[in-house]
């Protein structure tokens, strides 16, 4: 009679839910990031006001845009 091995699936599956535990993590916090990055540029979207122009997430002020 063959021994069905419980304990190596056991550790098995125990390694396979904490990858995909890790994995969900990482997507939900790229998703986050993502998600306020699309939020900031929706609201500044189709606003052609000069003091939008040239400024950008990262970016300082375009002074050759100043009056």
């Amino acid at each position: 009679m063959l021994r069905f091995p419980v304990k190596k699936i056991r550790k098995q599956f125990k390694l396979l839910l904490l990858l995909v535990l890790l994995t969900s993590a990482v997507w939900f916090t790229y998703l986050h990031i993502n998600q306020g990055k699309t939020i900031k540029l929706h609201f500044n979207y189709g606003k052609g006001c000069k003091e939008h122009r040239g400024v950008g997430p990262g970016r300082k002020p375009d002074p050759r845009l100043q009056h």
